[in-house]
């Protein structure tokens, strides 16, 4: 069974890992993302798949984006452990995190993707045809209605 949980305390060294190693997030930055996740600064917010015991998968939500696009809100940082892939766990992260947009009022969602267009694709997402650089790479900007 799959459990999708808001980020607690026990999560966070996971969940820094993830940055860190997936993203190249220094230590100061992680420990930043994290506490501003446990205490949902600015809204922003983050959710930690469970398959039994086993920490699969996060994935975090932010008003703001890093990529110097001007629209609100944003899925960021899906990340699921290729043991885990196929279960499902990245859509039911993302279920999660539209539930917090739609909380908060929002009627549509974005993400920015280099490499997975085809993966969101497969679950409603759409090239808004925004394409912005993030640390040098071209990003794909993608939409959802919420």
């Amino acid at each position: 069974m799959i459990e999708v949980v808001e980020i607690r305390e026990q999560d966070v060294n996971f969940v820094r890992r993830i940055l860190e190693r997936r993203w190249h997030v220094s230590q100061i930055q992680s420990y930043w993302f994290v506490k501003n996740y446990l205490c949902k600064k600015s809204n922003c917010n983050c959710w930690v798949a469970l398959k039994g015991k086993a920490r699969a998968g996060m994935g975090a939500f932010h008003v703001d984006n890093d990529i110097g696009v001007d629209l609100h809100p944003w899925c960021i940082g899906l990340w699921v452990n290729e043991r885990y892939r196929g279960d499902n766990i990245g859509w039911l992260i993302t279920e999660k995190r539209f539930e917090w947009a739609r909380s908060l009022g929002y009627d549509k969602i974005y993400l920015d993707t280099v490499n997975a267009e085809n993966y969101h694709k497969k679950f409603g997402w759409e090239r808004t045809g925004i394409t912005a650089k993030n640390q040098g790479l071209k990003t794909i900007v993608m939409e959802h209605d919420l």
